[in-house]
């Protein structure tokens, strides 16, 4: 897990999200201290709330993640696909 107070996540999910999409979770966490736009995911039921953060910067992102106490727990991270950035620019 992260050693940040604020944020935790997998290191490992973390360095597979990097080689795949260049991304990882710390550069990730750093875009929470812009402004963004966030909803809560529910598509399906995970039995936690997820929540989905849009654009960062010029950037549209999906970002899920949920609470962990007082900390936000990333499970994962990407920019987001066409058919997301048409339903949070509408």
């Amino acid at each position: 897990m992260s050693e940040d107070a604020s944020f935790t996540w997998d290191h490992a999910k973390s360095d597979r999200c990097y080689a795949a999409r260049g991304l990882d979770f710390e550069y990730v966490a750093r875009l929470f201290s812009s402004s963004y736009l966030e909803r809560v995911g529910d598509r399906f039921d995970y039995g936690e709330v997820r929540r989905q953060i849009g654009r960062v910067g010029g950037q549209l992102y999906a970002i899920i993640y949920t609470q962990r106490g007082s900390a936000k727990h990333i499970i994962s991270a990407r920019r987001a696909h066409q058919k997301e950035l048409d339903r949070w620019l509408k």
